[in-house]
């Protein structure tokens, strides 16, 4: 993972685990990459669909673009009050509340920029111990 990269796995962890108030109370854990076996949902899942580089004459880079999918895992005995779907949109507003839109500085002083682009199609995965479903949406990260 380049420093790029890295640097905005750190971002996107942070923010989302920083968010006591409304986040947190709604997930059991955010996870990069995969859920670890026994953590159990609601939860979020993050990884990063590798993007562009962009390079100017004299090979001087110009920007980095990544792709990053969002994605919550929810059961259907995870609320008492709301269907999986309605828990679903809950925790991913909450996501793009925090994330779509912003802007932050990285180590090296490049601004980067995170833009929702598009949804993710949501599925159903059967488990021996009931059904997860995953709804999520893929954000555009840009350095600029």
């Amino acid at each position: 993972m380049s420093k790029f990269s890295e640097n905005v796995r750190k971002y996107i962890y942070q923010t989302l685990s920083a968010d006591s108030d409304n986040l947190i109370l709604l997930v059991t854990d955010i996870c990069h990459l995969a859920a670890p076996p026994k953590v159990k949902p609601p939860l979020i899942i993050f990884n990063r669909i590798p993007g562009a580089i962009g390079y100017a004459a004299a090979n001087n880079l110009v920007f980095e673009k990544d792709l990053w999918l969002i994605k919550t895992a929810v059961s259907d005995d995870d609320s008492k009050t709301d269907s999986p779907d309605t828990l679903a949109e809950k925790i991913l507003s909450r996501v793009d509340e925090l994330l779509n839109g912003t802007s932050f500085s990285a180590a090296n002083s490049e601004i980067l920029l995170i833009r929702r682009k598009s949804e993710m199609p949501a599925y159903v995965e059967n488990l021996t111990d009931g059904d997860v479903r995953h709804f999520g949406a893929f954000y555009e990260v840009t350095s600029g």
